[in-house]
């Protein structure tokens, strides 16, 4: 599934939400993605501060760990859409990691560059 696709998804569930109580996926904090360093924050580290992903997935030639919270109450009154996506190089460290994403993502992999 593409990102597009992915939130296409996101938009479709947050519609069809407005008429009654629903959530998809975990809820998750955005601050606490600001809390992984990058080139340091492993695999491990983003599962234990964020929790399991809700999906996995490859972008830009790097593995993603994709995490996704929508949540709609009767009539929209209360609502909450999150999305963040981590990647991940060949060593299962964070490289980059893009909070509610629009559009295209420029991926930024400074690990190993001095």
């Amino acid at each position: 599934m593409s990102l597009k696709l992915f939130f296409r998804f996101v938009g479709i569930i947050s519609l069809v939400s407005l008429s009654s109580c629903a959530s998809v996926g975990s809820n998750f904090e955005t601050s606490d993605v600001k809390k992984l360093n990058r080139c340091v924050s492993t695999r491990a580290d983003v599962v234990k501060l964020l929790g399991e992903p809700y999906r996995l997935g490859n972008q830009s030639s790097y593995e993603t760990m994709q995490y996704m919270y929508s949540m709609a109450a009767l009539a929209g009154a209360v609502s909450k859409n999150s999305v963040a996506i981590v990647f991940l190089n060949e060593s299962d460290v964070v490289i980059d990691y893009a909070i509610n994403p629009v559009g295209t993502i420029d991926v930024r992999n400074d690990c190993g560059k001095k």
